[in-house]
């Protein structure tokens, strides 16, 4: 009869790390960040490291001596084996040396453990989930990530480490240049912010019916071609993200597209688009009318960084995540920020999420351009991320005749043509607000086709000029 495996351990190493302490105190300082109590299966070794670490609280020296008063102090000296089992620890460890060493081996047995533990209890849900499998797989899934979360926290870097990781990094750009920029493929874009950074929370606000969805679209088609990206849509469904693409590429109107009012023809450019469309590295989130919450979305990059890789996650939009949080919507949307901007930093991925801004832009001053302070619902917003955009159109509050009278008249009488101003139709304002790293506070120009709902790099050559009817006489 086959006998029961038991769990990872190494008792060497245990204690080998208890040891190592006892005979040079510096030992447990080096490795109190790679383990704790709860790594060490054998309970001898797990109340000998318990004793140090209260001692190591109370800036007390670690010695046989003291680790013997401490044990003595909650219990456990006779049960580890008394002063002798101390001595035993010394004798076996000539030196201190490899304490780190042996602290990494007891930290993987403990996280093979907890995987084996993960497990069962991921198996025990398949047996009684029934037909609520969606959130069994759901818990599953955050077992994993909370355990995947669970590794061993990394040593301080020294003056040294930090000398040689400079050197390493700026011999490598001068080389190949800053890799970890992702391009949004728009030109002035690109050279004021460097591309959109791994680790970065981005957010690109908005009022209603600026475009948002349409530039953060843009930016993930043109990224696909050469960077992996997963794209969370909580306003629309896949037929009307790929509604989008198809009228940008054909330029046909969406009422033709989305109605399928085409002939055999433009049919036949569609289907010509969608084959190279399967070949980029684009991947839309399934939400399928449910809730979506920081939660799903983490999961989801989690498999996908697996699976096939990650680089850029966008978020289209942050107000709509349905984590529940606190007691105010100030405290939610602060906890959605810091749960995206805990995403980038743990999956090494580019965030860049949608996010709608305050009435008070419309309602409470004359010049409608956002501000940070315009970010709806908490100063979170502006603290989490690493780079602030706004998105801004005067046609949206502006009819061309409005226009003409505010900006091109005094009175009843036109301004000299030198100083008139003209119809911005067709023309977007991006205002790069806060940057951590570069320079802030700097308004790009991009072309809008606001048939087409598509976003370029601004042309002036192509923007339309005011047309006021027979000037001559309104002089």
């Amino acid at each position: 009869m086959e006998q029961p495996k038991l769990p990872p351990h190494d008792i060497d190493a245990e204690e080998g790390v208890i040891g190592s302490c006892l005979i040079d105190a510096q030992a447990f300082i080096q490795v109190a960040p790679l383990i704790s109590t709860g790594d060490f299966y054998y309970e001898t070794a797990r109340w000998c490291w318990e004793a140090m670490r209260r001692l190591a609280e109370r800036d007390e020296a670690i010695d046989q001596i003291t680790v013997a008063n401490e044990l003595n102090n909650i219990g456990k000296l006779e049960a580890v084996g008394g002063a002798a089992y101390l001595s035993h620890l010394v004798s076996i460890v000539p030196t201190s040396l490899d304490v780190e060493p042996y602290a990494r081996i007891v930290a993987r047995c403990s996280q093979a453990r907890k995987l084996i533990d993960c497990a069962g209890r991921i198996a025990e849900m398949g047996y009684t989930a029934g037909a609520d499998i969606s959130t069994a797989l759901k818990k599953a899934q955050e077992l994993l990530l909370a355990m995947s979360g669970d590794t061993v926290k990394p040593l301080v870097y020294t003056p040294r480490d930090i000398a040689d990781y400079g050197m390493e990094r700026y011999a490598h750009l001068q080389q190949k240049g800053d890799e970890t920029a992702i391009p949004y493929g728009f030109q002035d874009l690109d050279i004021l912010t460097g591309g959109a950074h791994r680790g970065d929370l981005i957010l690109l606000g908005g009022r209603p019916g600026m475009g948002k969805s349409a530039l953060a679209q843009a930016w993930s088609n043109n990224m696909a071609w050469h960077y992996r990206v997963l794209y969370c849509s909580l306003e629309m469904t896949l037929a009307q993200f790929i509604d989008r693409d198809v009228v940008a590429a054909i330029r046909q109107p969406m009422s033709v597209i989305a109605r399928g009012q085409y002939d055999e023809e433009v049919y036949y450019e569609i289907v010509d688009l969608l084959g190279p469309m399967s070949e980029r590295n684009l991947y839309f989130l399934k939400c399928e009318g449910t809730p979506v919450a920081t939660s799903d979305i983490r999961a989801a990059v989690a498999r996908l960084k697996l699976e096939a890789g990650v680089d850029v996650v966008f978020v289209d939009y942050l107000g709509l995540l349905a984590d529940e949080y606190g007691r105010t919507q100030n405290e939610r949307i602060g906890y959605i920020s810091r749960r995206l901007k805990g995403i980038a930093r743990a999956f090494d991925v580019a965030v860049i999420a949608a996010s709608q801004l305050s009435r008070a832009v419309e309602k409470e001053r004359y010049n409608k351009r956002p501000r940070l302070a315009d970010l709806r619902d908490s100063g979170s917003l502006e603290q989490d991320a690493d780079v602030v955009m706004f998105l801004y159109r005067d046609d949206v509050y502006y009819t061309e005749e409005e226009w003409n009278e505010e900006f091109n008249k005094t009175g009843n009488r036109w301004k000299p043509k030198a100083e008139r101003k003209p119809y911005p139709k067709g023309v977007a304002e991006l205002g790069v607000e806060k940057q951590r790293q570069r320079e802030s506070a700097v308004v790009l120009k991009l072309s809008w086709n606001g048939k087409l709902m598509q976003f370029k790099d601004y042309q002036p050559s192509v923007e339309p000029q005011l047309a006021l009817a027979e000037e001559g006489n309104n002089e």
